[in-house]
Protein backbone atom coordinates (compact mmCIF):
# COMPACT_ATOMS: atom_id res chain seq x y z
CA UNK A 1 0.00 0.00 0.00
CA UNK A 2 1.47 3.39 -1.10
CA UNK A 3 0.74 4.85 2.35
CA UNK A 4 1.97 2.20 4.49
CA UNK A 5 -0.73 2.12 7.33
CA UNK A 6 -3.14 4.92 5.21
CA UNK A 7 -6.56 3.34 4.70
CA UNK A 8 -8.51 4.44 1.44
CA UNK A 9 -12.04 4.57 -0.50
CA UNK A 10 -12.35 5.03 -3.68
CA UNK A 11 -14.85 7.39 -5.25
CA UNK A 12 -17.97 6.49 -7.39
CA UNK A 13 -16.81 9.55 -9.83
CA UNK A 14 -14.11 9.26 -12.29
CA UNK A 15 -13.25 6.03 -10.28
CA UNK A 16 -10.25 8.07 -8.51
CA UNK A 17 -8.85 7.26 -5.15
CA UNK A 18 -8.70 9.33 -2.09
CA UNK A 19 -5.96 8.60 0.62
CA UNK A 20 -6.97 8.90 4.41
CA UNK A 21 -4.65 8.61 7.38
CA UNK A 22 -5.23 7.23 10.91
CA UNK A 23 -3.74 9.75 13.65
CA UNK A 24 -3.00 13.23 12.69
CA UNK A 25 0.57 12.26 11.43
CA UNK A 26 2.50 9.47 8.84
CA UNK A 27 5.90 9.09 8.28
CA UNK A 28 6.95 7.00 5.45
CA UNK A 29 9.98 6.46 3.47
CA UNK A 30 9.57 4.16 -0.24
CA UNK A 31 10.55 3.97 -3.55
CA UNK A 32 9.10 5.54 -6.27
CA UNK A 33 6.55 3.85 -8.27
CA UNK A 34 3.53 5.16 -10.70
CA UNK A 35 0.61 6.07 -9.14
CA UNK A 36 -2.30 7.32 -10.71
CA UNK A 37 -4.13 10.42 -10.10
CA UNK A 38 -5.81 10.35 -6.52
CA UNK A 39 -6.87 13.09 -3.47
CA UNK A 40 -5.66 13.24 0.07
CA UNK A 41 -7.45 13.98 3.12
CA UNK A 42 -4.90 15.10 4.51
CA UNK A 43 -1.68 17.94 3.73
CA UNK A 44 1.32 16.08 2.10
CA UNK A 45 4.64 17.23 1.96
CA UNK A 46 6.94 15.05 -0.93
CA UNK A 47 10.31 15.07 -0.11
CA UNK A 48 13.20 13.40 -2.72
CA UNK A 49 16.20 12.49 -0.79
CA UNK A 50 17.89 10.39 -3.99
CA UNK A 51 16.82 10.07 -7.61
CA UNK A 52 14.96 11.99 -9.73
CA UNK A 53 10.52 11.90 -9.67
CA UNK A 54 7.78 14.04 -11.75
CA UNK A 55 5.02 14.96 -9.84
CA UNK A 56 1.54 16.21 -11.65
CA UNK A 57 -0.94 18.50 -9.30
CA UNK A 58 -4.07 20.08 -10.30
CA UNK A 59 -2.48 19.38 -13.86
CA UNK A 60 0.64 21.16 -13.06
CA UNK A 61 3.94 19.03 -13.30
CA UNK A 62 6.93 19.42 -10.64
CA UNK A 63 9.93 17.46 -11.66
CA UNK A 64 11.98 16.84 -8.07
CA UNK A 65 15.67 15.81 -7.25
CA UNK A 66 17.17 14.97 -4.47
CA UNK A 67 16.98 18.19 -1.44
CA UNK A 68 13.95 19.13 -3.18
CA UNK A 69 9.55 19.21 -1.59
CA UNK A 70 7.09 19.58 -2.83
CA UNK A 71 3.76 20.70 -0.74
CA UNK A 72 0.09 18.93 -2.00
CA UNK A 73 -2.86 20.20 0.22
CA UNK A 74 -6.31 18.60 1.06
CA UNK A 75 -8.50 17.08 -2.08
CA UNK A 76 -5.36 18.65 -4.78
CA UNK A 77 -5.28 15.47 -7.62
CA UNK A 78 -1.91 13.88 -7.57
CA UNK A 79 0.34 11.58 -9.93
CA UNK A 80 3.58 10.88 -9.80
CA UNK A 81 6.32 8.26 -11.70
CA UNK A 82 9.85 8.64 -11.48
CA UNK A 83 13.20 5.96 -11.16
CA UNK A 84 12.31 2.77 -9.35
CA UNK A 85 15.71 3.48 -7.38
CA UNK A 86 14.86 6.79 -6.51
CA UNK A 87 14.15 7.19 -2.83
CA UNK A 88 11.16 9.59 -1.31
CA UNK A 89 9.80 10.54 2.13
CA UNK A 90 6.05 10.60 2.61
CA UNK A 91 5.80 13.26 5.16
CA UNK A 92 1.80 13.61 5.82
CA UNK A 93 0.52 15.86 8.64
CA UNK A 94 -3.20 16.92 9.33
CA UNK A 95 -3.42 20.49 10.92
CA UNK A 96 -5.24 19.61 14.12
CA UNK A 97 -1.58 18.14 15.02
CA UNK A 98 -0.28 21.92 14.88
CA UNK A 99 -2.98 23.55 16.40
CA UNK A 100 -6.40 21.71 17.34
CA UNK A 101 -8.50 25.11 16.28
CA UNK A 102 -7.21 24.02 12.98
CA UNK A 103 -9.67 20.89 12.90
CA UNK A 104 -11.51 22.83 9.31
CA UNK A 105 -8.42 23.53 7.95
CA UNK A 106 -7.72 22.24 4.35
CA UNK A 107 -4.28 24.64 3.26
CA UNK A 108 -0.79 24.54 4.44
CA UNK A 109 -0.91 28.15 4.54
CA UNK A 110 -4.25 28.29 6.96
CA UNK A 111 -1.73 27.73 9.79
CA UNK A 112 -0.13 31.23 8.83
CA UNK A 113 -3.55 32.61 10.64
CA UNK A 114 -2.71 30.72 13.72
CA UNK A 115 0.10 32.78 16.35
CA UNK A 116 2.65 30.45 15.65
CA UNK A 117 3.11 30.86 12.33
CA UNK A 118 1.48 34.17 11.73
CA UNK A 119 5.02 35.77 11.50
CA UNK A 120 5.71 33.73 7.86
CA UNK A 121 2.31 35.13 6.56
CA UNK A 122 3.14 38.42 4.93
CA UNK A 123 7.14 36.60 3.58
CA UNK A 124 5.47 33.38 1.86
CA UNK A 125 3.84 33.66 -2.01
CA UNK A 126 1.22 30.91 -1.33
CA UNK A 127 1.18 29.94 -4.64
CA UNK A 128 4.89 28.42 -3.79
CA UNK A 129 4.52 24.67 -3.79
CA UNK A 130 8.44 23.74 -4.35
CA UNK A 131 11.06 24.15 -2.83
CA UNK A 132 15.09 22.86 -3.00
CA UNK A 133 17.27 22.52 -0.04
CA UNK A 134 20.86 23.06 0.16
CA UNK A 135 23.23 19.98 0.55
CA UNK A 136 23.45 21.76 4.50
CA UNK A 137 19.88 22.27 4.69
CA UNK A 138 19.52 18.80 3.21
CA UNK A 139 21.46 17.15 5.46
CA UNK A 140 19.70 18.64 8.44
CA UNK A 141 15.94 18.08 7.30
CA UNK A 142 16.88 14.38 6.76
CA UNK A 143 18.43 13.98 10.03
CA UNK A 144 15.10 15.46 11.50
CA UNK A 145 12.70 13.26 9.26
CA UNK A 146 14.75 9.80 10.83
CA UNK A 147 14.53 11.14 14.31
CA UNK A 148 10.93 11.79 13.52
CA UNK A 149 10.49 8.38 12.18
CA UNK A 150 11.54 6.99 14.98
CA UNK A 151 9.62 8.64 17.52
CA UNK A 152 6.70 7.95 15.66
CA UNK A 153 7.70 4.03 14.97
CA UNK A 154 8.74 3.46 18.77
CA UNK A 155 6.28 5.95 20.64
CA UNK A 156 8.25 5.40 23.75
CA UNK A 157 6.93 7.86 26.90
CA UNK A 158 6.92 11.67 25.96
CA UNK A 159 6.82 10.99 22.50
CA UNK A 160 3.81 13.24 21.64
CA UNK A 161 5.99 16.13 22.78
CA UNK A 162 9.24 14.87 20.32
CA UNK A 163 7.22 14.30 17.64
CA UNK A 164 4.92 17.89 18.00
CA UNK A 165 8.72 19.59 18.58
CA UNK A 166 9.98 17.85 14.89
CA UNK A 167 6.87 18.71 13.37
CA UNK A 168 7.54 22.35 13.91
CA UNK A 169 11.42 22.15 13.24
CA UNK A 170 10.28 20.81 9.80
CA UNK A 171 8.04 23.39 9.10
CA UNK A 172 10.24 26.30 9.93
CA UNK A 173 12.40 25.42 7.95
CA UNK A 174 10.11 24.44 4.96
CA UNK A 175 8.58 28.21 5.58
CA UNK A 176 12.14 29.80 5.96
CA UNK A 177 13.20 28.49 3.03
CA UNK A 178 9.91 29.58 0.86
CA UNK A 179 10.80 33.08 2.59
CA UNK A 180 13.89 33.00 0.41
CA UNK A 181 12.33 31.05 -2.26
CA UNK A 182 10.11 34.28 -2.80
CA UNK A 183 13.02 36.19 -2.81
CA UNK A 184 14.30 34.14 -5.71
CA UNK A 185 11.04 34.37 -7.45
CA UNK A 186 11.55 38.17 -7.34
CA UNK A 187 15.07 38.41 -8.64
CA UNK A 188 14.15 35.70 -11.20
CA UNK A 189 10.95 37.28 -12.45
CA UNK A 190 12.86 41.02 -12.75
CA UNK A 191 15.57 39.74 -15.27
CA UNK A 192 12.59 38.08 -17.18
CA UNK A 193 10.92 41.19 -17.40
CA UNK A 194 14.26 43.18 -18.16
CA UNK A 195 14.91 39.99 -21.31
CA UNK A 196 11.58 40.60 -22.47
CA UNK A 197 11.66 43.94 -22.74
CA UNK A 198 15.12 44.36 -24.07
CA UNK A 199 14.44 41.28 -26.68
CA UNK A 200 10.94 41.78 -27.63
CA UNK A 201 12.08 41.97 -31.37
CA UNK A 202 13.84 38.74 -31.37
CA UNK A 203 12.27 34.95 -31.16
CA UNK A 204 11.46 34.69 -27.55
CA UNK A 205 10.00 31.24 -26.09
CA UNK A 206 8.60 30.61 -22.37
CA UNK A 207 11.00 27.17 -22.93
CA UNK A 208 13.73 29.80 -22.88
CA UNK A 209 12.68 32.28 -20.17
CA UNK A 210 11.44 28.76 -17.61
CA UNK A 211 15.70 27.84 -18.59
CA UNK A 212 16.36 31.36 -17.13
CA UNK A 213 14.93 30.65 -13.81
CA UNK A 214 15.70 27.09 -13.46
CA UNK A 215 11.81 26.00 -13.46
CA UNK A 216 9.55 24.16 -15.79
CA UNK A 217 7.73 25.45 -18.63
CA UNK A 218 4.32 25.22 -16.67
CA UNK A 219 5.21 25.92 -13.33
CA UNK A 220 7.12 28.96 -14.61
CA UNK A 221 3.49 29.95 -16.45
CA UNK A 222 1.66 30.07 -13.62
CA UNK A 223 4.36 32.14 -11.91
CA UNK A 224 4.76 34.42 -14.79
CA UNK A 225 1.18 35.05 -14.57
CA UNK A 226 0.96 35.74 -10.95
CA UNK A 227 3.49 38.22 -11.95
CA UNK A 228 2.66 40.02 -14.62
CA UNK A 229 -1.23 39.97 -14.21
CA UNK A 230 -1.59 38.20 -17.61
CA UNK A 231 -0.02 34.88 -19.46
CA UNK A 232 3.29 35.09 -21.05
CA UNK A 233 1.84 35.57 -24.68
CA UNK A 234 -0.31 38.32 -23.69
CA UNK A 235 2.53 40.35 -22.05
CA UNK A 236 4.57 39.80 -24.82
CA UNK A 237 2.06 40.90 -27.39
CA UNK A 238 1.51 44.18 -25.45
CA UNK A 239 5.61 45.09 -25.31
CA UNK A 240 5.56 44.44 -28.72
CA UNK A 241 3.09 46.37 -29.60
CA UNK A 242 3.81 49.49 -27.14
CA UNK A 243 7.21 49.28 -28.98
CA UNK A 244 5.68 49.56 -32.77
CA UNK A 245 3.65 52.34 -31.57
CA UNK A 246 6.60 53.94 -30.05
CA UNK A 247 8.86 53.37 -33.16
CA UNK A 248 5.64 54.58 -35.73
CA UNK A 249 6.03 58.09 -33.36
CA UNK A 250 9.84 58.50 -33.63
CA UNK A 251 10.60 56.99 -36.80
CA UNK A 252 9.53 57.71 -40.43
CA UNK A 253 9.29 53.98 -41.49
CA UNK A 254 6.86 51.91 -43.89
CA UNK A 255 4.12 50.31 -41.32
CA UNK A 256 4.39 47.62 -43.92
CA UNK A 257 7.63 46.93 -43.29
CA UNK A 258 7.22 47.58 -39.26
CA UNK A 259 6.06 43.81 -37.96
CA UNK A 260 9.83 42.55 -38.18
CA UNK A 261 11.06 45.15 -36.18
CA UNK A 262 9.07 44.28 -32.87
CA UNK A 263 9.05 40.56 -33.62
CA UNK A 264 7.17 38.98 -35.87
CA UNK A 265 7.34 37.06 -38.99
CA UNK A 266 3.80 37.34 -40.02
CA UNK A 267 2.23 40.66 -40.90
CA UNK A 268 -1.13 39.20 -40.30
CA UNK A 269 -0.59 38.40 -37.44
CA UNK A 270 0.84 41.85 -36.40
CA UNK A 271 -2.05 43.96 -37.88
CA UNK A 272 -4.58 41.83 -35.69
CA UNK A 273 -2.57 42.02 -32.70
CA UNK A 274 -1.80 45.76 -33.03
CA UNK A 275 -6.04 46.51 -33.33
CA UNK A 276 -6.33 43.89 -30.37
CA UNK A 277 -4.26 46.31 -27.87
CA UNK A 278 -4.70 49.88 -29.35
CA UNK A 279 -7.97 49.53 -30.78
CA UNK A 280 -6.57 50.73 -34.60
CA UNK A 281 -4.68 49.92 -37.62
CA UNK A 282 -0.97 50.47 -37.70
CA UNK A 283 -2.06 53.12 -40.57
CA UNK A 284 -4.96 54.65 -38.53
CA UNK A 285 -2.25 54.80 -35.76
CA UNK A 286 0.11 56.67 -37.71
CA UNK A 287 -2.12 58.90 -39.41
CA UNK A 288 -3.11 60.23 -35.51
CA UNK A 289 0.21 60.06 -34.17
CA UNK A 290 1.11 64.04 -34.40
Amino acid sequence: MFYGDVMHNVYSKENQTKYYIEGDIQLQINTVKHHRPHTHDFIEFVYMMRGKSLHKVDGIEYPLNGGDLLIINYDQVHSFNGDPNAIYCNFLIKPTLIDKRMEKCRDLFSLFNTGNYNKFKELINNDCRHIRFSPEEKDCFEYMLCLLDVEIKEKKIGYDLTVSGGVNFLLTMIFRKMCNTKNNQDRHITKVFEHINKNYYQNISITELAGMCNYNSSYFSRIFKNYAGVPFSEYLKKVRIENACRIIKSQNIKVSNLYTKVGYSNKTNFYKHFKEVTGVTPNQFKKVKI
